[in-house]
């Protein structure tokens, strides 16, 4: 699976340490102790839009843009796997539906 796919499953941590890897360098340790203090685990990541990353004290826009570009390119390897998932079950729901009707 790719970088990114199980971020629903992600620890307060794991957000931080991707936050400390994605932020301009100097900021990193601050900005991930700031999704720290926020307490953004992976459920909560992917539910992130641009507008909260000021609320939570990311203030300058050229690091709002690039962090949340980073956020949303997670977002939507999650979304696509977890859709894979489901599609996957359903496959196999259908599977054992037929197999019981014979």
């Amino acid at each position: 699976a790719p970088f990114g796919s199980k971020a629903r499953e992600w620890s307060v941590q794991e957000v931080a340490d991707f936050i400390r890897s994605s932020a301009p360098s100097q900021y990193g340790p601050q900005y991930a102790g700031v999704f720290e203090g926020n307490f953004i685990d992976g459920k909560r990541f992917l539910k992130l839009g641009i507008n909260h990353l000021p609320q939570m004290g990311i203030q300058r826009f050229d690091h709002m843009k690039l962090i949340f570009n980073k956020i949303q390119k997670i977002q939507k390897i999650a979304h696509e796997y977890q859709q894979q998932q489901q599609d996957t079950e359903l496959k196999m729901q259908v599977s054992v539906v037929k197999i019981q009707s014979l």
